[in-house]
């Protein structure tokens, strides 16, 4: 992870002053696990240029956390991305620089604006660029995104996340600092810390002076607190005339009417694109989460599900299993071991010629970006604060779980509607005793799975620890209530073959292939169909003609880690080709709301061995 300015003129050589670095000298540290150094290719008064690197130690990202016990942890990118971890392993160097308090003979310099030239990355953003770029154009900077090429030997997919973020304009260093300290985690979407009310101070000092008039403000507030008790908490300390138009869940109603990308033609908010752009959680969420605390007798564990299932909702409106969001519990244990140290900007010793970093007592909190792990009231008190919401435009509290019964019931969500058909597909089908329901996640498909007449053994096949400890406990529940079968969980993964899922008699992939690259598809296609086998195979995928409805633009898809979308044409071919290959006869579904022009959100094919019998 780097981060580069350059700056040429007059007197730009006292940027090395504000950031009270001596450019003679290198800068190198430890902080919490993360090597952080500093250099200056190029430092004069008429030209500068500074170098912030940062390399964290992999294995310190995961210990202390239960990332340590999950083959996953190993698959992901956060040693390399610039995210909230790269701001908080550089906040304790660039204190003086952020909080404005150089030595008095540079301070008439905080307020001086340079003609600076930035570059940060790499960027892992599930934003698409128009997106990203709006949100540093509106700031004045002129933009450009910029991703590797690299010559895949296959097609792994047409274009990458990853993008390396360029910036051009004019402003004071400590304005470009705090709004990339912002901005940075907003791109990244990805918090290793609690997130709790220091976050909301911060957002206010930080956002000082261009915040609130970015045409984009509710997004970003939105992205950075997620939480709606803290969004609320965030309005309060909005000037009243910015607040009047803060809605009760955070949401911006900008004069102009215009809201960023965030309603339809009709006025109603669009989901989707709302999702995509915002990923926070809606007020039926809330509602939801509201009502199962209904008192302190709640441990831990159950403080951090209700928080678990507040974090996110993904595209069809379902929370998210754990495999697709951060765990609550694991970002409040994370931050023990990143940022136990990270409370204050931190007063740099760096041998420099003529300045040292001095910080004022007023700004110690600056750098508080974590609660200790081992306080569970920051939980409670985050969670709890939910029982006093209330509802958008109202005074009043939100409606009990006695008065929500007598409301009209809410349309069923996509994810309901899917396992609703799977479960009847499979009770059609003929035999079905053993079920492999593989991509299990947190276990909700098989659970259903397993209450099906006939049904003698499901294998809930999930790689997650995360989502395996869910599935545990929703499986114990079953077993404690007598149910005659209990599905058996199992760490797996389509890329290694396991001789207890062959020749059973069904095998599910519920919106499981679309998180594999196309290129490795084939093989495993040739797993399922050679080796293991199903006398049938269910799978579903998104429709990627659908995506119209949500008004989504040809790039971006439903989910963060889709790796490709089908149109229902290409998915038919795919399927035909490969029942073709493995001796099935397939036939194919739709699920969900239907439009004469675009089907339904998702497809699913039916593969049924011809004759019968395993080989």
């Amino acid at each position: 992870m780097y981060l580069k300015i350059r700056s040429v003129g007059q007197d730009v050589g006292m940027i090395s002053h504000l950031l009270a670095k001596n450019p003679h000298n290198l800068y190198d540290r430890n902080e919490k696990g993360a090597r952080v150094r500093i250099v200056y290719p190029v430092c004069t008064e008429q030209e500068l240029e500074v170098l912030l690197f940062v390399t964290p130690d992999p294995i310190e990202l995961v210990k202390g956390t239960p990332d340590r016990y999950d083959i996953t942890q190993y698959i992901n990118d956060r040693e390399f991305a610039v995210s909230s971890l790269f701001c908080s392993y550089l906040r304790p160097a660039l204190g003086t620089a952020l909080n404005g308090k150089p030595k008095s003979d540079y301070a008439a310099w905080v307020q001086h604006p340079f003609p600076l030239e930035v570059s940060f990355g790499p960027v892992a953003s599930n934003l698409p660029d128009d997106v990203m770029s709006e949100l540093f154009a509106s700031l004045g900077y002129d933009v450009r995104l910029e991703r590797a090429e690299i010559a895949y030997s296959f097609q792994l997919k047409e274009r990458s996340t990853i993008r390396t973020v360029h910036l051009k304009g004019t402003t004071t260093l400590q304005q470009l600092l705090r709004q990339l300290f912002v901005l940075m985690p907003v791109l990244d979407d990805y918090k290793h810390y609690y997130i709790g009310e220091e976050e909301v101070e911060k957002l206010h000092r930080y956002g000082e002076g261009w915040l609130l008039e970015h045409p984009q403000h509710a997004y970003i507030v939105r992205r950075a607190l997620r939480f709606v008790p803290l969004l609320r908490l965030y309005r309060q300390g909005l000037p009243e005339q910015v607040a009047a138009d803060f809605d009760t869940r955070g949401r911006f109603v900008r004069v102009t009417g215009e809201d960023f990308r965030g309603d339809l033609a009709d006025g109603t908010v669009n989901p989707a694109v709302d999702e995509a752009v915002n990923q926070v959680v809606d007020e039926e969420t809330v509602n939801e989460a509201a009502n199962q605390v209904p008192n302190e007798s709640m441990d831990a564990d159950q403080l951090n599900d209700v928080a678990i299932e507040m974090e996110k909702v993904d595209w069809d409106g379902n929370v998210n299993s754990l495999t697709d969001s951060i765990h609550v519990a694991t970002q409040v244990t994370h931050s023990t071991s990143t940022d136990k140290t990270d409370k204050t900007d931190k007063t740099d010793t760096t041998d420099t010629t003529d300045t040292t970093d001095t910080t004022d007592a007023t700004d110690a909190k600056d750098a508080k970006d974590a609660k200790d792990a081992t306080n569970i009231d920051s939980t409670s008190t985050c969670v709890a604060r939910l029982t006093d919401a209330q509802a958008p435009g109202s005074e009043e509290p939100i409606a009990s779980s006695t008065e929500a019964a007598i409301k009209p019931p809410k349309a069923p969500r996509l994810n309901d509607l899917r396992y609703e058909a799977i479960t009847a597909r499979v009770s059609a089908i003929q035999p079905h005793r053993q079920i492999v329901d593989f991509g299990a996640g947190e276990g909700k498909l098989s659970e259903r799975l397993a209450a099906i007449a006939g049904v003698e053994q499901v294998w809930a096949i999930e790689p997650s620890a995360y989502a395996g400890v869910r599935a545990l406990d929703r499986f114990a529940a079953m077993e404690e209530k007598g149910m005659s079968v209990v599905p058996q969980l199992a760490t797996g993964s389509l890329f290694y073959r396991d001789e207890r899922w062959s020749r059973h008699d069904v095998m599910i992939l519920c919106e499981v292939i679309e998180h594999i690259n196309e290129a490795r598809l084939p093989m495993v296609m040739r797993t399922l169909l050679d080796d293991y086998q199903p006398q049938t195979l269910i799978m579903t995928t998104p429709n990627r003609e659908y995506n119209a409805i949500y008004e989504l633009d040809e790039q971006r898809m439903r989910h963060a880690d889709h790796r490709f979308e089908w149109t229902r044409a290409e998915f038919e071919t795919f399927c035909r080709l490969w029942s073709e290959y493995g001796g099935y006869d397939v036939t194919f579904e739709g699920i969900g709301e239907h439009s004469d022009t675009y089907g339904q959100p998702t497809q699913m094919a039916i593969f049924q061995r011809i004759g019968g019998e395993t080989q």
